[in-house]
């Protein structure tokens, strides 16, 4: 059971982007699900949340189809969508106003402190979801990215919080890979601090997941000019690189900051073996913070081991 719970605990960690869509979960299996969600601790055991469960192809596509990062609106494509929620199963958390009434009544008149319970049994909820999903077998993605107004009109429910897809995964694919196209996205690890407070005293351990790498690649990139070279390179040559290599990381390069939009100087850096971004709009005053689309390029990949090879660390 403790090997099962650590497992569990690793799968449930993880984001599912792709999925075996021509399996059904087991009726059983739904019913068990129910019962968690159901069943999930909440303050005074008050209803701050309902939820919808959808197994219907059509309504998962549909929904799919607003999971568009609100910060890359301009992007229309499945590089902008979240294929987490294309799952067997998709469960959407909504708000509710608690009908119970198990506490002083100015708790409620309270938005603030009602908002903070619905979010704490949320989470509670959808942790406990995605636990029992895994030891059941099956891999899980949460989603928050998505426009919760058109979503809330597509399930005719009030306002839609979080989504969970839940199902089978593609086993074909890497769980990181896009369910509609060839694209890699991104994985990271938190640190946690941990105390402990015992007989012999208090402790405090400062705990990050280990990573095999310290170093980032960064480069700087620019809309090529009239006339001119695309991205210089070249100096990666002193590294092992190829001229081909480095020809094709260059085209690789522009072709995804055209795919992405970037029409103005912008940073990209690699880490990882997948290509990360941070770009701007068409206004200066629409600053889009939030990286781009990460997508894994085999020639990036073997940039990378190439760099590797040659004395450089790589993250």
């Amino acid at each position: 059971m403790l090997d099962a719970i650590k497992h569990a605990v690793e799968i449930s960690q993880r984001c599912q982007r792709n999925w075996d869509v021509h399996r059904e979960l087991p009726k059983e299996v739904i019913s068990v699900l129910l019962d968690v969600v159901k069943k999930s601790p909440t303050k005074q055991n008050e209803d701050y949340y309902s939820v919808i469960f959808i197994t219907d192809r059509n309504t998962i596509e549909e929904i799919y189809n607003h999971t568009t990062f609100s910060t890359a609106a301009g992007l229309s494509s499945d590089l902008s969508k979240n294929p987490q929620v294309l799952a067997n199963l998709l469960v959407a958390f909504c708000s509710k106003e608690p009908t119970t009434f198990r506490n002083p009544i100015e708790e409620y008149n309270d938005v603030q402190l009602t908002e903070t319970n619905r979010n704490q049994a949320i989470g509670i909820a959808s942790g406990q979801l995605v636990m029992a999903s895994a030891l059941l077998g099956l891999k899980t993605g949460f989603c928050g990215c998505f426009n919760s107004e058109q979503v809330s009109n597509i399930l005719t429910s009030s306002d839609v919080k979080l989504l969970i897809g839940i199902g089978y995964p593609d086993n074909t694919k890497d769980r990181r890979q896009h369910q509609n196209i060839d694209a890699m996205l991104g994985t990271f690890n938190k640190p946690i601090d941990i105390t402990f407070i015992s007989p012999e005293g208090r402790t405090v351990e400062s705990i990050y997941e280990h990573s095999s790498a310290s170093h980032s690649i960064f480069i700087s990139y620019k809309p090529p000019a009239p006339k001119s070279n695309l991205l210089d390179l070249s100096w990666m040559l002193e590294y092992g690189l190829s001229a081909i290599d480095i020809e094709t990381a260059t085209l690789e390069i522009h072709k995804i900051c055209y795919e992405l939009n970037i029409i103005s100087t912008s940073d990209i850096h690699i880490e990882n073996d997948v290509l990360y971004s941070t770009w701007r709009g068409d206004s200066m005053d629409n600053l889009i913070a939030a990286k781009a689309r990460i997508l894994k390029i085999d020639v990036i990949h073997t940039l990378c081991n190439n760099l590797r090879s040659a004395g450089w660390v790589v993250e």
